[in-house]
């Protein structure tokens, strides 16, 4: 499980390189691989996620990090403040295994898993968070 003082340079990388993108007008969907082998997703505009929240595959280093024994799922690198994931619990280095009863193996199983979701819709996520599992539910919101 994270603490405040575990050193997650791979997160923290990826997080500044999230951080740096904020401002950005007008954000798309990007599915794909960019030069440091990162994925990225944003589910609408202004840089802001519907669900809150910004995801990572889960490389070798990230798992080893967060004691993983592979690499299934995607971990939340950063949870936006004030958004719909913030106000269900959610923190950066919880690994996502499900989304609405679908399993997450990869970014592309979470983007497939959620590309239809709009404002208001329900999502219940399947959630790791060091050596428990636990469900998360919220309302999609818009940023």
């Amino acid at each position: 499980m994270l603490s405040p003082r575990d050193d997650l340079q791979e997160l923290d990388e990826l997080q500044e390189d999230d951080a740096s993108k904020q401002d950005e007008p007008n954000t798309e969907t990007i599915i794909g691989d960019t030069p440091d082998d990162t994925v990225a997703l944003k589910a609408n505009t202004r840089g802001k996620s519907l669900l809150g929240l910004d995801v990572r595959p889960i490389t070798p280093e990230v798992a080893r990090q967060l004691n993983l024994r592979g690499t299934e799922g995607v971990v939340v690198v950063r949870v936006e403040e004030d958004g719909a994931a913030a106000e269900a619990g959610l923190q950066r280095g919880d690994v996502i295994r499900e989304v609405n009863r679908q399993r997450v193996r990869s970014m592309q199983d979470f983007e497939r898993a959620t590309r239809d979701l709009k404002e208001g819709d329900r999502v219940t996520l399947l959630l790791q968070r060091g050596s428990q599992a636990l469900y998360v539910a919220f309302t999609v919101a818009r940023g």
